[in-house]
């Protein structure tokens, strides 16, 4: 107990000459290894957590870029479509020529399928403008929750995506 007390009345108590009996050096380098060491954990635990933010975002990116290419892809397809439907077509110059060759019962059983056809085409480009509109909105609805959404600090740029050859 003495030991104890003989400890406390140099730490604490100041001398005659203005001076503390233990060195108030050590404390403080002690304090500071300590808020050094707290530090250099925090800024540890941060670099961790912004890798893997960064690597979420970079693959949220991708996944959003990966979708955006294939509903691209789907449009061109549905334009592809539409031209060719629009190209086949009853009632246009090149097949004119052809429904005039044929001979009269043929060209009535014609004349009622390609009504129905040109209904049936009519009923797939309107399910197909509707089609397209639900993309868009839904690639509007995509880019505007990656616009929201923050970006890491880092300014670095991620790798352009490759696409697949098709071999």
């Amino acid at each position: 107990m003495r030991d104890g007390v003989e400890h406390m009345y140099k730490t604490h108590v100041v001398g005659r000459g203005g001076k503390r009996c233990a060195s108030l050096e050590e404390e403080l380098k002690e304090e500071f290894s300590a808020h050094t060491d707290q530090l250099s954990k925090t800024v540890e635990s941060l670099k961790r957590k912004v890798l893997s933010d960064s690597e979420q975002h970079k693959a949220e990116i991708s996944g959003v870029m990966v979708e955006n290419l294939a509903l691209i892809q789907e449009i061109h397809e549905l334009r592809k479509e539409i031209r060719t439907i629009r190209n086949t077509v009853p009632g246009d110059s090149s097949s004119a020529g052809i429904q005039g060759s044929q001979n009269a019962a043929s060209s009535v059983s014609l004349g009622l399928s390609t009504t129905q056809a040109r209904d049936a085409q009519k009923k797939e480009v309107d399910t197909n403008r509707v089609e397209i509109q639900r993309l868009r909105s839904k690639i509007e609805e995509l880019e505007r929750n990656l616009s929201q959404k923050q970006r890491p600090a880092s300014g670095t740029r991620l790798p352009p995506v490759a696409r697949a050859s098709s071999s």
